[in-house]
């Protein structure tokens, strides 16, 4: 690899942020749309948040790649060392939960639609 090269892992981390991030901003504009169902614009924002996690996930490995190699093993990995690693894993932990509260939502508006306002917009502890 050159030296100007860019690792595929860094090139897809931000290739599936943006591809979250799309998504979530077209989220917005679909859920105005008084003739879609409100599934539709969850739904966007549930794949998004997916998309966002899987990118997280890959920034948590870039981040893994700084550590030293005595904490790359698995039962040292969790221990962060560095700030890269522990911001990519808050991160990660709080897409994760994003995922959970995205696609809890999605499943609650597809089962019931009237739903949004009493349920999904509701502001709770865990976001």
């Amino acid at each position: 690899m050159s030296a100007t090269a860019v690792p595929p892992l860094v090139t897809w981390t931000g290739r599936l942020f943006v591809i979250g991030s799309v998504l979530f901003m077209l989220g917005v504009p679909l859920s105005q749309v008084p003739a879609l169902p409100p599934l539709v614009s969850a739904l966007t924002f549930a794949v998004g948040a997916v998309f966002f996690t899987a990118a997280a996930t890959c920034q948590l490995l870039l981040a893994r790649r700084e550590l030293p190699a005595s904490a790359r093993h698995l039962i040292t990995f969790w221990r962060g060392r560095t700030s890269d690693w522990v911001s990519a894993a808050v991160q990660l932990a709080g897409t994760v939960m994003f995922n959970v509260n995205t696609i809890h939502a999605a499943v609650l508006i597809g089962a019931d639609p009237t739903v949004l306002d009493r349920a999904v917009w509701r502001p709770d502890a865990v976001g």
